[in-house]
């Protein structure tokens, strides 16, 4: 009886942090975003609850955006788009989405990032990072587990390179080069000249979440195969290539009618040195021969954890 009143409780708090954190804007709900990925920090009901952040995030005003993608581009929206709807079709942490229709007749999804948004990250980062230090100086063991303030500093990183769309239509072009001879991935092309770093404009795909398992057997298209796809894409990315796609949430991957999965959001992405990869193909091995004492130290070796 204690534990599910205590789960109770938690599902509470879970929701409390997800409005509280929706609420205090853009840094907060990214954040939100990436612990909602880290079961390893959380408990499970909160790490449920902040997994909604990746597609449920208040929209900003489309007559603003509509000004932002006039300014960039510098022109009419009459001139660079045939048409553009009036409601977005998705809203993230740092911009949202409308489908579009180019003069040449393509069908295409227009990013724009929201306003004002490095004056608020940095402002926000600034007042964590006095926090932490906060944090630090008085509750010492609060860093035993986790390194916070280099959390925040890859965050700050991170976020800002995100922020970047030109940088984002550059990788988008990258992996989907390290993919050509892959028939089974698509990456949406770049239009470069519908394109500036808070504007982002590439082809529409529509298609099934990956974690909507109905939808995905109802079009006859086997989620294990899917799974096991991503995966090898995925070990592809880290073991052959050494540059990946860094922020593979659901939002992020579609699985088309055709059976293609689409990777999309290239604002995350990571690249690895050739000894970094070595040392993650032995951990691989260690993995598949099940050496216990190999992938301890394969994770020490890594900087995962300290002995």
């Amino acid at each position: 009886e204690g534990s599910d009143r205590k789960e109770a409780r938690l599902a509470v708090q879970a929701v409390w942090l997800r409005e509280n954190l929706i609420g205090l804007g853009p840094t907060f709900i990214k954040l939100g975003q990436t612990l909602g990925t880290r079961g390893d920090l959380l408990p499970l009901s909160y790490v449920k609850e902040l997994a909604t952040l990746q597609d449920q995030v208040p929209a900003f005003s489309t007559a603003e955006a509509y000004a932002r993608i006039e300014s960039e581009l510098g022109r009419t929206l009459q001139e660079a788009y045939a048409e553009i709807d009036a409601e977005p079709i998705a809203a993230a942490s740092l911009g949202q989405v409308y489908r579009a229709r180019l003069h040449s007749g393509e069908e295409v999804a227009i990013k724009v990032q929201r306003p004002n948004l490095a004056e608020q990250i940095s402002f926000d980062i600034a007042i964590l990072y006095r926090l932490i230090q906060f944090v630090n100086r008085f509750f010492p063991s609060a860093n035993e587990n986790a390194d916070w303030e280099g959390m925040l500093r890859e965050f700050h990183a991170t976020v800002f390179a995100e922020m970047d769309y030109v940088k984002e239509a550059h990788n988008a072009d990258r992996f989907r080069a390290s993919f050509r001879n892959w028939r089974v991935i698509k990456v949406p092309k770049i239009y470069w000249s519908h394109t500036t770093v808070r504007v982002l404009t590439m082809e529409f795909i529509r298609g099934t979440k990956v974690v909507d398992l109905e939808a995905l057997r109802a079009r006859r298209i086997s989620p294990v195969k899917v799974n096991r796809l991503l995966i090898r894409a995925y070990l592809k990315q880290l073991l052959e290539d050494g540059f990946f796609h860094a922020d593979p949430h659901p939002g992020n991957l579609l699985v088309m009618d055709s059976g293609h999965l689409a990777f999309f959001d290239f604002g995350m992405v990571g690249r690895i040195t050739p000894k970094l990869q070595s040392q993650m193909i032995d951990a691989f091995f260690h993995v598949v021969s099940q050496d216990v004492h190999g992938l301890g130290q394969d994770i020490i070796n890594l900087n995962f954890l300290k002995p």
